[in-house]
């Protein structure tokens, strides 16, 4: 009983730790009416995309003003900043996040190139060069004055600088298989060296203890056979 009483209060704790709640979810939407507001500043070719997307949550948010229950209010009020997740704006909304995570890979895909084949190292520099274009190319269509494409250029530079985003994994991916595959074959190599050495070894006699030749079968001393592992 003390167990089962133990586990259900375990469960409510991470339920209501991990659930929504209309505090959170109001100091969430506080914060991303700063940043939306800050991404019509700063990107002014979306700031009627975004507006449209404000007004959108804005009225999802007040609906769930009226609900009393404090979780389904709570979860309204969640269904409102998740509207900014969505789409071109939120990709917008998040964008800085993926281009750090992009020049990550790059630099780690330049550390894993270090010391490897000619051909590793020209096809890592042309994925680098493609990523790099795609950064660009994404960069430029933010920049963009308003049009009614502008959303459709956006996700559609953001679709190729995914694209490069996989060449990279694949880039990394396979040179750290070849690392791998260097050292299995290393590690074989050095136990079949290792066990040429053992057997090369000569055997104690376990009655009289004369060191024998290898290919002996029998001690050379007292003619006892030889037994070998």
């Amino acid at each position: 009983m003390k167990k089962v009483l133990i586990t259900s209060i375990l469960f409510l704790f991470v339920f209501y730790a991990c659930g929504p709640s209309s505090k959170n979810e109001t100091a969430k939407w506080t914060q991303n009416l700063t940043e939306l507001k800050s991404l019509q500043t700063k990107y002014p070719g979306f700031s009627s995309l975004i507006e449209e997307k404000i007004k959108e949550a804005t009225a999802i948010y007040n609906s769930a003003e009226q609900i009393k229950e404090e979780e389904q209010k709570a979860q309204k009020m969640r269904d409102a900043n998740n509207v900014f997740e969505t789409g071109c704006i939120g990709k917008l909304k998040n964008i800085s996040a993926k281009f750090d995570a992009i020049q990550k890979k790059q630099d780690d895909l330049r550390k894993a190139r270090t010391g490897q084949a000619e051909s590793d190292i020209s096809y890592s520099e042309v994925v680098l060069k493609d990523v790099d274009k795609a950064v660009k190319q994404l960069k430029n269509t933010m920049k963009a004055v308003p049009s009614s494409t502008i959303c459709d250029d956006f996700e559609y530079a953001y679709q190729n600088l995914v694209y490069a985003e996989e060449d990279i994994d694949r880039a990394i991916q396979n040179i750290n298989d070849k690392i791998q595959e260097k050292k299995d074959s290393s590690t074989k190599v050095d136990a079949a060296n290792n066990k040429k050495i053992e057997d090369a070894k000569d055997i104690k006699c376990e009655y009289c203890g004369t060191f024998n030749a290898p290919a002996n079968t029998k001690c050379s001393s007292c003619g006892a056979p030889i037994k070998k592992e």
